[in-house]
């Protein structure tokens, strides 16, 4: 991404992808660039990410932004975690890609990481899944190249039963710990089977992160 300052405010571009990203910006500061920022990025969704940082509702309301992310943050050390890799979780292939994107677009349909994008840079990925019946079942996608070298964030994980959820989440886990990861990031809905199977797995609740989006008109 093209980093960008608007009048004080950082600014995040992917400009080939028309997507903006505006990290925990006030009222204040958005409120003096945010003609500019229409200008400048006419047509664009911009993406508006609060980290442990509460959102101006009010201003959001009033620009039209719509609520994308209410998570918790949760972080696991390498020495908070003694779970063995659990056995009927895969490493995905080159040949179950198509099935895996289609799946991850029809769950995650307002992820900015689509299939689309994450086929784009696949070094920047590590994930897994099950499979039953004859086809993938539940996934989890860790981005393992963070500017935190020590860290991976482990995105989403995906499936329909308790037990799968974490046993995709322990997999992912393994994998980034034994490639040398000193820390995993995890951002799950409250109250979520994926946040219980995060708090059984050991991960501890850091903090929280909110997001919203709009689309800019031409």
């Amino acid at each position: 991404m093209k980093q960008f300052n608007i009048n004080g405010v950082e600014v995040f571009a992917e400009e080939a992808e028309r997507y903006v990203q505006i990290n925990d910006a006030s009222e204040a500061v958005l409120r003096s660039a945010w003609d500019e920022i229409i200008s400048r990025f006419a047509g664009f969704e911009i993406a508006l990410c609060y980290h442990n940082n509460e959102p101006p509702a009010g201003f959001l309301t009033e620009i039209g932004a719509e609520p994308l992310d209410d998570c918790i943050e949760m972080r696991l050390p390498r020495d908070g975690f003694n779970s063995l890799r659990p056995a009927g979780v895969f490493i995905l292939g080159e040949e179950d890609f198509n099935e895996f994107a289609a799946l991850h677009d029809e769950r995650n349909p307002d992820m900015y990481w689509t299939g689309a994008r994450i086929k784009s840079d696949l070094t920047r990925w590590r994930i897994f899944i099950t499979r039953g019946g004859g086809k993938i079942n539940g996934y989890a996608m860790t981005m393992v190249r963070l500017r935190d070298e020590r860290q991976a964030e482990i995105f989403c994980v995906e499936a329909d039963y308790a037990d799968e959820i974490k046993s995709l989440l322990v997999a992912a886990a393994s994998d980034a710990f034994e490639s040398g990861k000193d820390e995993i990031i995890f951002m799950p809905d409250a109250g979520t089977p994926q946040h219980d199977a995060a708090l059984s797995a050991g991960f501890f609740e850091t903090g929280y992160y909110k997001g919203y989006k709009i689309k800019l008109m031409k």
